[in-house]
């Protein structure tokens, strides 16, 4: 029988960032038990040239840095926070586990084990069961990533076709000439411009897009000093679109005047919003190849691609990508602090490394019942009023931790809260940004009024 204060159950991002903190806010023991062999969840099964779509210094443990704080000097990142790759983040996860946390004696790891729904855990490898007390189970797969190496295309596929999940297009690009990349998040954008790197040309490359994203500009999620000015100015605009704005439609146009979302085509006006980010140059080299909006891949036959609004030819020379798999469940939110369970949520969206370690910190600084008070879910998106509901229900919950000595310490001094960080640090009576404070403190009040009106107006049938 393994006794232990708290049962994490998942050995990615949320599950290692809730257990570093408590790591440090507490002497409680800890089991970390995991599906997977390796630690750093759905990293494992990344395709191998994945990279964060934020700065690193935003992602992580608390702990620990991630990355480096120096521009990246060239690629589509050139002048922008270095965003670390696959392989770093999977170290940085190994790094926390191997030597931080096992390495206390006040942590179990558990590889190769999962908890059945009656909350039976069994390993993996032969099925035996495996006893373990805890005072507290936290439940750190409640949002899982589904990736396209784990989970099947949703559409059925003739079994002559060439079809790969992005895992696999380094090894088997080099043996086509053309390509149909399928998915519009942000794997199928990555597809796309890993294939543009290669050196294919634009007119080789087909990207069927069900629905046009909005991206958020990359410009405005910076924590590096030379940004101070930028950032600030973004932050202005976002409030004041929040703020000032009538209908959803308006929302996203000042949106985008503000440069705090990027579309791939002005002329296409978008209808998802996933949280992926991108800069403005990828942006640009996204709308170069041939984007195929007819609709969702119903099926993949030989030599065509069924789509809910037309059909699309392929042949022999055609590798299809498929990049559907969807990055987040959508799952209702529901109470984080539940008795002696813990269901680990956004408190910020899409902030999960933030969130965790929030999470943990509540759990150890509020002292009673009242920890759901802190700790508000914000759910996820799928389209652009979902932003602003998640945006409102943070704000909510940021009010709530300024009541709270120590969560306003935590959340105003962690590194994953870096770029709040570097906007708080600005001169308010400094002449190049006195401007733009001024409206921060103007909007600010009146976009957490205006919300509401304006989500009212969306749910409000036409």
């Amino acid at each position: 029988m393994i006794d232990v204060d708290y049962l994490i159950v998942g050995a990615g991002a949320t599950g290692l960032g809730f257990a570093d903190r408590i790591l440090t806010n507490s002497s409680a023991t800890m089991a970390i038990i995991a599906r997977r062999p390796l630690p750093a969840g759905h990293w494992v099964d990344a395709y191998p040239f994945v990279r964060l779509h934020a700065p690193s210094v935003l992602y992580g443990v608390d702990s620990m840095p991630l990355g480096h704080d120096e521009l990246d000097k060239d690629g589509l990142n050139a002048g922008l926070g270095h965003c670390a790759r696959g392989a770093e983040i999977i170290a940085h996860y190994e790094n926390c586990l191997y030597e931080r946390l096992i390495p206390s004696g006040r942590v179990r790891y558990l590889p190769a084990h999962e908890m059945s729904a009656d909350g039976t855990i069994r390993r993996c490898i032969d099925g035996s069961e495996v006893a373990i007390n805890a005072r507290k189970i936290v439940d750190a797969s409640y949002f899982t990533n589904s990736v396209p190496k784990t989970h099947p295309p949703p559409f059925p596929v003739a079994s002559d076709a060439n079809l790969v999940c992005p895992h696999d297009l380094p090894s088997t690009a080099t043996r086509y000439s053309k390509f149909v990349v399928i998915g519009s998040g942000k794997t199928g954008m990555d597809a796309v411009t890993f294939l543009l790197g290669l050196g294919a040309r634009a007119e080789q490359i087909q990207w069927i897009v069900p629905r046009d994203p909005w991206v958020f500009n990359r410009e405005g999620l910076q924590a590096h000093p030379s940004f101070l000015k930028r950032m600030v100015e973004l932050t202005a605009a976002q409030l004041d679109a929040m703020a000032l704005s009538s209908s959803i439609e308006d929302f996203e146009a000042r949106m985008e005047h503000g440069e705090v979302w990027l579309r791939l085509d002005p002329s296409v006006r978008p209808t998802m919003f996933h949280a992926a980010c991108a800069s403005k140059r990828e942006c640009l080299l996204l709308n170069s190849v041939s984007i195929v909006r007819e609709g969702y891949v119903q099926a993949i036959e030989k030599n065509h691609l069924l789509l809910t609004g037309g059909k699309l030819a392929t042949d022999s020379n055609t590798l299809l990508i498929n990049c559907a798999a969807s990055a987040l469940t959508k799952q209702p939110p529901i109470p984080i602090f539940d008795e002696n369970r813990i269901t680990m949520q956004f408190l910020r969206f899409p902030a999960p490394a933030f969130s965790a370690a929030m999470i943990a910190e509540i759990e150890t600084a509020v002292v009673g019942p009242d920890k759901n008070r802190y700790a508000q879910p914000t759910g996820v998106t799928d389209v652009s009023s979902d932003f602003l509901r998640t945006t409102w229900q943070q704000q909510q919950n940021q009010l709530a931790w300024n009541g709270h000595p120590e969560l306003k310490a935590f959340y105003r001094n962690t590194r994953l809260d870096a770029m709040g960080r570097l906007v708080r640090s600005g001169n308010r009576h400094d002449p190049l940004l006195k401007p733009y404070f001024d409206r921060i403190q103007l909007a600010g009040p009146r976009a957490i009024e205006n919300i509401p009106v304006l989500l009212q107006q969306e749910s409000t049938p036409k």
